[in-house]
């Protein structure tokens, strides 16, 4: 955390050149207030209208110029010890005397009997504050080469927006692209934000709105680093030189002529940036290495979609024959459906304007005398993140799907067939899931704020109408009427903000609450998910978690949702005993069940080595469906792609297409040394195959290869019937299938809160918009496979007791 009380004042006290500027700063201050006092005698202004100009003097200079200073502080994690430090004082001494500097000049500039414009003072201020958000940030990451260039001279008492105004020329013809302004594509971190980029290693987010206007109308070959930091701004110019306005520039405002230069995009690949030839190798190299997996799905044809408006455009009635035309359409369709399933940072409105949004419903609503509810429904769909149609349904008693239990809590129950159907007893190998009514319900408990909007929106609703006795029509009806006045309260409410807002809509606000868990975390949401409608892709994944019954992950970011969006002092909702009920996927093992299972089929005896290399495959092919996530079949659990070297594993799966069956794994030390006695023992038989086997003898003695399945395993292990393990190991064969592992990772995904794009890669679930890695990735490849191990390493060191080996069965 940055030190709040840290402030340039505090640095050093000892400089003559520092002092010298912080009194030449206090003079001009001084002199402006006498002149403002002055001029009020002669105009007969009396002391409150005095104390107004002074305030608003001070606080343009604090809005404009010393808030976004320290958000520069802050974003860098600057402190005093950090600043006084650092080797080169020189430029840090610079930077402090260029902070006074431009404080100076503004008192000077409002001092003068004509001023500049606000607009102009205000252009000034961006282009310090950005020269000093860039000098500081080059100075912390000791960019060598760009000192020598930009921040050579000696002096302390030097102006640097003077110093650029010399060396621009020399960097326009040497070093053009010493700075690039644009938006980042293609990046995890960056992507659609504006960014500074400096060099590989060296980018950064500017506080100041990057301005995309060329100053000159006859130089549109500007370099960035003369627009970006607004060098040929005669105003700017002229408030660096003390000149105040003499009312006879001439204004290129917005009915001028001025040109307009986009900003550049710049392609972060895997979050850095090469030149284009060494981009089409490094592409090159990867696709080949993956065996080129990037091709989008395919999509249907314009025909066979019913809604005309499905995709966000109209569709044409009369459909075309041309080959041609039908690709394009269809590569729009591909486009538009691959953004709907994004979460995108354009798709999000500006978060400070939403809160103003949000604040202003809030203030309405509090004042409506008519006590009126559907401020409180659109606010109640925002927080919880149910639609406005089924929270209608829902407080109608019109659902069973959603309810809210005496306004205290909601109970969600799960959509049909989400969840496999697994061994409903309580045995000591599976966790035990609810095995009463409310198995696949979950519940919510909602703070006194949310139970507060319900109970008035009930009473609201039931001395409105009797919805029981409405017929289906009028019930239809109803909420239509409803609906529209939703709509229309949030349609004024939006034009009193101060800007304009896009994407917030009745139909969809409610989509905003799993927005911003994804853009502020970006963590797995299948503890979020509103289990009660559910996209198939999502069902797919949800599948495989057991997570409490009490949907504590949704109540955590609930709370924090409605504190950052109300300011208020949520508290957290208090510990209730059922929330260690649990629901979801009846197939995660039980960590002790299954290290006990591993240390059974390690002390099970043996006679020969064909007994050995059963009882191995048995130890490897289960230990690898927890250590690699394997599916049920065979070909999950592939080793023929295997690099020791990398420790990398890529498995070829699912094969329904491309894209949804490649599998990158970084494997963990334990997998590497269990697939390596995998290719020991594939060695010793002469086994061609890289599936996990078994070895069946058969009446001549002869040994033949055989499927890995539970039939086989069980005819195998019959010979161990009379041992004491025999009991434990059968049970846990039949109780537990192959893909038990994706159980078990999916549930430890959500507990340690696994980014949702690596859990989705290293299961293999494939969604629309995520390509996994290649020229359109939004991953960087390096980071993946960190984190993905760093993960592994935790479930293997909780499912698995190192001293117990299938080098050890003998």
């Amino acid at each position: 955390m940055i030190n709040k009380e840290f402030h340039f004042k505090s640095l050093y006290q000892d400089c003559y050149q520092i002092n010298n500027i912080k009194c030449e700063t206090k003079k001009e201050y001084s002199d402006l207030i006498k002149k403002i006092k002055n001029d009020a005698k002669e105009k007969n202004l009396d002391k409150n209208e005095i104390k107004k100009k002074i305030k608003e003097i001070k606080f343009f200079l604090i809005k404009h110029y010393l808030n976004k200073i320290d958000l520069i502080l802050e974003k860098f994690q600057v402190t005093k010890t950090k600043f006084e430090n650092n080797k080169n004082l020189i430029l840090e001494k610079q930077i402090v005397y260029n902070y006074y500097y431009v404080q100076r000049n503004y008192f000077t500039q409002k001092k003068i009997k004509n001023p500049k414009c606000d607009e102009s003072i205000i252009n000034y201020f961006n282009a310090s504050l950005r020269i000093l958000e860039f000098a500081i940030y080059v100075n912390f990451r000791k960019i060598e080469y760009v000192k020598k260039i930009c921040f050579n001279k000696k002096e302390i008492n030097i102006c640097f927006y003077s110093y650029f105004a010399e060396i621009k020329d020399e960097i326009s013809s040497k070093n053009r692209y010493l700075i690039k302004c644009g938006k980042a594509i293609n990046s995890a971190e960056y992507n659609g934000k504006n960014v500074i980029y400096i060099d590989y290693n060296n980018s950064y987010i500017p506080i100041s709105i990057i301005n995309t206007k060329v100053e000159n109308d006859n130089n549109n070959s500007m370099s960035w680093f003369a627009r970006y930091f607004i060098i040929e701004n005669k105003q700017v110019n002229d408030i660096f030189n003390g000149i105040g306005s003499k009312g006879s520039y001439a204004s290129k405002g917005p009915r001028g002529k001025r040109k307009l230069q986009p900003l550049d995009s710049i392609d972060f690949l895997d979050e850095n940036i090469y030149n284009s030839n060494t981009q089409k190798e490094k592409n090159q190299s990867l696709e080949n290495s993956l065996e080129n997996t990037q091709n989008a799905d395919t999509i249907a044809t314009i025909a066979l979609l019913d809604n005309k408006y499905a995709i966000g455009i109209k569709i044409r009635e009369n459909y075309t024959n041309s080959s041609y035309k039908n690709f394009l359409i269809d590569k729009k369709i591909s486009n538009n459906m691959a953004k709907n399933d994004m979460f995108l940072y354009s798709k999000a409105p500006n978060i400070n304007t939403l809160k103003e949004l949000i604040t202003k419903i809030l203030e309405e609503d509090s004042s409506d005398k008519k006590e009126g509810y559907h401020r409180k429904l659109i606010l109640l769909s925002f927080f919880t993140g149910i639609s406005i149609d089924n929270l209608i349904d829902s407080l109608c008693y019109n659902i069973k799907e959603i309810q809210f239990e005496k306004q205290y809590y909601l109970k969600i129950k799960a959509q049909n067939n989400i969840f496999a159907i697994g061994n409903e007893e309580d045995n000591k190998i599976l966790i035990k899931i609810q095995n009463n009514n409310d198995k696949y319900t979950t519940i919510v408990y909602l703070p006194n704020i949310l139970q507060n909007i319900i109970y008035h929106i009930k009473n609201a609703i039931k001395n409105k109408k009797n919805i029981k006795t409405m017929k289906e029509e009028e019930y239809k009806n109803f909420k239509k009427d409803q609906f529209k006045i939703c709509n229309k309260i949030l349609g004024n409410s939006k034009k009193k903000l101060n800007k304009s807002i896009y994407n917030v809509k009745a139909k969809s606000i409610h989509k905003l609450f799993f927005h911003y868990y994804h853009l502020t975390y970006g963590i797995t949401d299948t503890g979020i998910l509103p289990l009660y409608k559910i996209s198939n892709s999502n069902k797919a994944r949800v599948c495989y978690v057991v997570q409490p019954q009490r949907a504590i992950y949704y109540e955590k970011w609930m709370i924090e949702f409605l504190r950052k969006f109300t300011e208020k002092n949520i508290p957290n909702i208090p510990n209730i005993s059922n929330k260690y009920l649990m629901i979801g996927s009846p197939k995660v093992v039980r960590t002790e069940a299954f290290k006990l299972f591993l240390e059974n089929i390690v002390k099970l005896p043996t006679k020969n080595k064909i007994e050995r290399f059963n009882l191995k495959m048995i130890f490897v092919r289960y230990a690898l469906s927890v250590l690699l996530a394997t599916r049920d079949f065979n070909t999950s659990c592939e080793l023929l792609e295997f690099s020791e070297k990398y420790r990398l594993l890529t498995i070829h799966e699912k094969a329904k297409h491309v894209n949804s069956s490649k599998r990158l794994i970084k494997v963990s030390p334990l997998a590497l040394d269990y697939i390596k006695l995998f290719f020991e023992l594939k060695q010793e038989f002469n086994y061609d195959g890289y599936i996990p086997i078994l070895i069946k003898l058969d009446r001549n003695k002869n040994y033949k290869f055989v499927d890995f399945n539970k039939d086989n395993i069980l005819n195998f292990l019959k010979k161990y019937s009379q041992n004491k393990r025999y009991e434990q190991v059968v049970s846990f064969i039949k109780t537990v299938q192959l893909n038990f592992g994706r159980h078990v990772f999916a549930t430890e995904s959500l507990n340690n809160e696994l980014k949702k794009d690596y859990e989705n890669e290293f299961l293999g679930h494939y969604s629309k918009g995520n390509l996994g890695f290649g020229i359109f990735s939004n991953m960087k490849i390096e980071t993946y496979l960190k984190t993905s191990e760093k993960f592994m390493r935790k479930i293997e060191k909780k499912y698995f007791n190192k001293k117990i080996s299938p080098r050890n069965i003998k």
